[in-house]
């Protein structure tokens, strides 16, 4: 198949193009990415359309308006729209089996008139923009700090994109749940689970016996989160979990500290912090840890939690995210609800009471729990594409 992905930034198209490309698929990335750093990615430069002036104009605003919100969502529309209608007039210069393209970023290609494509597939990286909204307003108040979310500007939009779609991806049940819920056609969306990169994430079995080594010999537990210390990703959670058990437990954070969140982590002495991470120097992070915690209020997928499974890692997730779908309770982890650091405490608690039941776990995770690639994720995307197609023709 013939197929566009279009992506404002990498989130996970780029593992995605880049298995398609390696099954045969004509692929074409638009992005904003310079081919050099696709490269990186396994993205051969000859696939890359890169609009680099808009990836230089995005981080220009992303340091230096983003802090003043105000100023920020006055670049928000200019930024998007430059973008979306760069990639509209590169892609009417061809035909296309699929257009693959990420919400907030689609709306003047799936209006265009010249633009000739089999089948236009928009992709949610997050649940439905009205329920994240509705999450981050909630927390905004319970928090009593001024947290990022969606402006009202992209809600209408994105809400228009939905409309135009002729199909909506999501990356999990939780997120599809969110759009049914807010009576979204159900006969229009599909979910597409991700996956991990199996030759970088799966560790060696040496690396398991000797987790279960540290873990038998009562050592403080090493509890590790990866990802985005925000609000929304249960940064206040976190907080009163790592405070509690900070006698108790090992608690290290690798990612970055947004603005909104820096007084909350400033407080947190008793947390290793590491900042952002390279892909390709995350195994090792999870190579250390011995269990896998992730408090987020809103996550479409969150590929960390296919990563630290399959790095052999039990996690404690929460209802809002994948976890649903890729946890196996009491076998591979646990999933409790959000805004329940409690929850947290006492499983974490729980697993160190019972040393012997967590290092049969770990086991478990390892040899029972097969990790999913990004080759079975692209099998599943052409899977969905050709469904698509037959149902529209």
């Amino acid at each position: 198949m013939k197929i566009a992905i279009v992506v404002h930034g990498r989130f996970h198209a780029f593992a995605l193009a880049k298995a398609l490309a390696e099954q045969g698929d004509e692929i074409s990335v638009y992005t904003n990415y310079p081919k050099m750093v696709t490269k990186r990615f396994g993205l051969s430069g000859r696939i890359v359309k890169s609009f680099v002036l808009h990836g230089l104009l995005a981080r220009v605003a992303h340091f230096f308006l983003k802090p003043i919100p105000a100023f920020y969502f006055k670049a928000e529309p200019f930024l998007h729209r430059l973008f979306s209608s760069w990639v509209s007039r590169q892609l009417q210069k061809e035909t296309w089996d699929v257009v693959h393209v990420f919400s907030g970023v689609a709306e003047e290609i799936l209006m265009n008139p010249n633009l000739e494509a089999r089948v236009k597939l928009l992709v949610r990286g997050s649940a439905h923009i009205l329920t994240q909204s509705k999450i981050l307003s909630e927390e905004e108040r319970r928090s009593g700090v001024a947290i990022e979310r969606p402006s009202d500007w992209m809600i209408q939009r994105e809400l228009r994109e939905y409309a135009l779609a002729d199909k909506m991806l999501v990356l999990s049940t939780f997120a599809q749940r969110s759009f049914i819920e807010n009576a979204y056609p159900k006969e229009k969306l599909t979910v597409l689970a991700l996956g991990a990169n199996v030759q970088n994430f799966r560790p060696a079995i040496e690396v398991i016996r000797e987790r279960q080594k540290r873990i038998l010999h009562q050592k403080k537990l090493r509890i590790l989160t990866v990802g985005s210390f925000s609000y929304r990703k249960g940064a206040q959670d976190y907080s009163e979990i790592a405070t509690q058990l900070k006698e108790e437990f090992e608690f290290q954070f690798v990612g970055d500290i947004p603005n909104e969140a820096t007084r909350l982590a400033s407080k947190l002495t008793h947390v290793r912090f590491e900042g952002r991470k390279n892909e390709l120097d995350l195994p090792k992070f999870y190579d250390r840890g011995d269990l896998f915690i992730f408090p987020t209020l809103e996550d479409g997928y969150a590929v960390v939690l296919s990563q630290a499974q399959t790095a052999g890692l039990p996690i404690i997730a929460t209802t809002n995210s994948c976890a649903p779908d890729i946890i196996s309770e009491e076998r591979s982890g646990w999933v409790v609800s959000i805004r329940d650091p409690k929850a947290f405490i006492e499983r974490l608690r729980w697993c160190d009471a019972h040393r012997k039941e967590l290092a049969q776990m770990c086991d478990q995770v390892y040899h029972d729990f097969e990790p999913r690639s990004w080759s079975q994720v692209a099998e599943d995307f052409r899977k969905i594409c050709e469904n698509s197609m037959r149902e529209l023709r």
